[in-house]
């Protein structure tokens, strides 16, 4: 245990016992208060790389959304234009259907 104690800079060092009319020492606001302070540095780094990773997300959601608006954009002027050129296609096969006379329903 004191090898990992001397490894470990945030290992507790060994409590001395009490005689038993001694009150258990209580903590002052001086000693919580770099305590307090680490668990909240800590807390914070956290929300901060949560925060980040969730900005990073929604850059990416909303690139995502843009670019898909930009290919059904690109689909729908595409599959205009092919009605537009089978249509055309449909009326000039019209009348050479008919001067055939083979013309097909």
């Amino acid at each position: 245990m004191t090898e990992v104690r001397l490894i470990r800079g945030d290992a507790a060092p060994p409590r001395r016992a009490r005689s038993d009319g001694e009150a258990p020492a209580a903590r002052s606001p001086g000693n919580l208060n770099p305590v307090i302070r680490n668990v909240a540095r800590a807390s914070i780094q956290e929300i901060d790389l949560i925060l980040l990773e969730l900005q990073r997300i929604r850059d990416l959601v909303q690139h995502g959304g843009e670019r898909l608006t930009r290919e059904l954009t690109r689909y729908a002027s595409l599959n205009q234009s092919v009605l537009a050129t089978m249509k055309v296609i449909h009326e000039s096969l019209k009348p050479v259907g008919s001067a055939d006379g083979n013309a097909r329903p």
